[in-house]
């Protein structure tokens, strides 16, 4: 049953990578929309690809964009809140 779940996160988290993608792409370079929806993405896929965190020094988020580090984090909580019984659909977070 356990496993379920996690697929279920996982193809929402996959979906939610996908959706902030295309979001980013439709901003301008360097806006402030794009790099929030760069961050959504940066979180989504670091939860499906962990071993990306360990490219990273600690203190790597720090010298991101504000905007990107506010993405990262509403991705990242929408995420771990969604961890006990994943929804179908994640919502892209609105910059």
């Amino acid at each position: 049953m356990r496993a379920e779940l996690d697929l279920t996160l996982r193809a929402c988290v996959a979906r939610l990578a996908d959706e902030a993608r295309r979001a980013a792409a439709q901003a301008p370079l360097g806006s402030a929309a794009h790099d929030f929806y760069a961050g959504v993405r940066s979180a989504a896929e670091r939860q499906l690809h962990p071993g990306l965190a360990a490219v990273d020094d600690v203190a790597w988020l720090d010298r991101e964009p504000r905007a990107f580090r506010d993405g990262y984090l509403a991705a990242s909580a929408l995420i771990a809140t969604a961890s006990p019984d994943p929804p179908m659909h994640l919502p892209l977070p609105a910059f």
